[in-house]
Parts: C-alpha cells; sequence; structure tokens
C-alpha cells in the first residue's frame, strides 16, 4: 500500500500536470496523455479523482486559491470593502496581459473551477455586509453585489482572452460598477490607480 507521502506526491503530479494542460490549452488531453506527463500510472488518477474533468476542475482551483490572500488584502485595504472587491478584480481581469499563463488557468478552468474554492466570495461578502451593518457604506446587498461583479469581470476575462479584446473594456466595467458605489470617473480611477497586482503574478 503506497504511503501518504507517496500518495501525496502523485496527487501533487497529477495536479501540476493538469495545470499544464490548462495553461497550455491542452484541454483534450487524454487520461494516458495526463498521467504521461505527470510521470504516474493511469489507475493513480482514478485513485484520486473521480474522472479526467474532476481532476481538472480541482488543478484550476487549486490554481486560484493561491490568489485568494492577495486578493482579499486588496479588500482589506480599501476604506470602502465592496470598492476593494471590484479594484481586486479589476487588476485581476488585466491577467491576459501582465501573467499570461495565469490568464490561461483561468480562463480554462473556467467557472466550475471558481466554484470549486467554496469560500472565494465568503470574506468579500461578509466584508460588505459588516460595512452595511455599521453604516460605513449605503445599504447593498452584499452577496449579490459579489456575485455580480465575479460575472462580469469573468465575461471580461473571457473577452480579452479572445482574438477580439477591448482594451479599455475592464476600466469601463469597473467604472460602472464605481459609479452604482456611488464614484465618480476620477475618483474610482484615482483609488484604481492604487491598487496593485505584483504578488499575483506568477510566470
Amino acid at each position: 500500500m503506497p504511503s501518504s507521502a507517496s500518495a501525496f506526491k502523485t496527487r501533487d503530479a497529477l495536479i501540476a500536470a493538469a495545470q499544464e494542460c490548462l495553461a497550455s490549452d491542452q484541454l483534450g488531453a487524454s487520461v494516458a496523455q495526463i498521467t504521461q506527463m505527470a510521470g504516474v500510472s493511469v489507475g493513480s488518477l482514478y485513485s484520486h479523482f473521480k474522472d479526467r474533468e474532476r481532476l481538472f476542475d480541482q488543478a484550476g482551483a487549486e490554481y486560484l486559491a493561491r490568489y485568494l490572500p492577495s486578493l482579499n488584502a486588496i479588500l482589506e485595504k480599501a476604506d470602502n470593502p465592496a470598492i476593494g472587491f471590484v479594484g481586486a478584480l479589476y487588476r485581476l481581469s488585466e491577467l491576459p496581459k501582465v501573467s499570461p499563463r495565469t490568464a490561461r488557468i483561468a480562463f480554462n478552468g473556467g467557472t466550475r473551477a471558481l466554484n470549486e474554492v467554496r469560500y472565494y466570495s465568503t470574506e468579500p461578502s461578509v466584508a460588505i455586509r459588516e460595512a452595511v451593518t455599521a453604516g460605513k457604506i449605503p445599504p447593498l446587498d452584499a452577496e449579490a453585489f459579489v456575485i455580480a461583479v465575479i460575472g462580469a469581470f469573468q465575461m471580461v476575462l473571457t473577452r480579452q482572452m479572445s482574438n477580439h479584446q477591448t482594451e479599455d473594456l475592464p476600466l469601463r466595467t469597473a467604472l460602472l460598477f464605481g459609479a452604482q458605489l456611488g464614484y465618480d470617473e476620477a475618483q474610482m480611477q484615482k483609488y484604481l490607480e492604487t491598487v496593485h497586482l505584483e504578488d499575483l503574478i506568477d510566470e
């Protein structure tokens, strides 16, 4: 029977191989190809994952999860957590320019990968709800707002990864949400200049 250390090593190798597939658009890679990349047996994949699709979902989720602390830090630094969340996702939508590999994994991982990270929207929703309750920001449905921002910037990322990129689409999307929160264009642009993505780059 394989040791726990060996099992973890095998699982990590499979995750890394699947992430490489996501990063290089090898979405049609077979189980045999993935396990060959990982240097493990075909049977080992099914010891850790239900099927190839589940492996891809988890690989995307685990890659994206590493950025949650940095994104939450952006949110926490903002006086208004709702605007901080918009700023964080605005910067993520620039990934095709600053970190193509991360962008490709996020794009190919899709909503299913995000859904695996079940806590990805929890902290922003809680922070926004607490700010509303404390009277720091106008009444706002925190959960609906977070979902709307995530959905909008997922579509922005999809557009920016296509052959029909629109250079100012991330900014226009951020400005739209800023306006909903009472920020005019000048205020919003000034805030966005303070939000940085350097610690999210992973090439």
